[in-house]
């Protein structure tokens, strides 16, 4: 017969075999070690539609019985908080795949706008030095260059997305915080620092290809996220 009960630190519904009566189990919920009850102990799952009210007075119940509950653990600062954080973004991770095409995608615009303009005045001015068309090609690349760079300040401090991020449906968060990352972690923390740290001569490749490969890691977080501390969610 399995034993039904709730967790006492999230208030998650579980349910075990009997056998394991006594035995302290991890709580899929909040992720804490929590003692199973014996059989004769067992709560009963009652479903109800949530209400902040009801469960705020259930809380402060709680407290109030803490010292007669046997199965009810420590309650610490450390805990809250870290039950407080994983309700705080929800969002899926952004994958190393997803994340990667999104860089390629903003260098192909830069290569787009800026980059084949001014080859292609290069180009025509090899051939028929000091011709108009190599300067219209010029204007262009210039004029494409800096409508590229507004868009993405803005995108940035709107948004905090660059125009690959809004076209894939990725944006930067906070980490600890949850939403968007703001324009300083972005822009600032994210992009200048990174660019002048992957500057470097010699020290800069080497921590450009270790950013790169911190990606696979369980959170997908580079190492530039590590620095302004922010991670790379999906969106709707």
């Amino acid at each position: 017969m399995p034993i039904r009960f709730k967790c006492n630190l999230c208030g998650k519904a579980l349910k075990v075999d009997e056998s394991k009566a006594g035995k302290q189990v991890r709580c899929p919920g909040c992720t804490e070690v929590i003692l199973i009850p014996q059989p004769e102990e067992e709560l009963v799952e009652v479903e109800y539609e949530y209400d902040q009210q009801e469960d705020q007075d259930e809380e402060d119940q709680d407290d109030d019985n803490d010292d007669r509950n046997p199965y009810r653990g420590p309650k610490s600062e450390g805990t809250a908080v870290k039950k407080k954080r994983s309700r705080r973004d929800n969002r899926p991770l952004s994958s190393p795949l997803k994340r990667l095409g999104g860089a390629f995608l903003d260098g192909g615009v830069v290569m787009l706008v800026g980059v084949i303009p001014f080859l292609i005045a290069i180009y025509v001015d090899s051939g028929q030095p000091g011709s108009s068309v190599s300067l219209v090609f010029m204007v262009i690349g210039l004029l494409g260059l800096l409508g590229l760079g507004i868009a993405n300040l803005y995108l940035m401090a709107t948004q905090s997305q660059s125009i690959a991020k809004w076209l894939l449906k990725m944006q930067v968060a906070d980490y600890e915080k949850g939403g968007p990352a703001g324009f300083v972690k972005v822009f600032l923390l994210r992009g200048v620092v990174n660019g002048i740290l992957g500057a470097i001569p010699i020290v800069g490749p080497l921590y450009t290809l270790v950013d790169l490969c911190f990606i696979f890691g369980e959170e997908h977080r580079c190492l530039h996220d590590q620095i302004a501390g922010t991670k790379v969610v999906d969106i709707d």
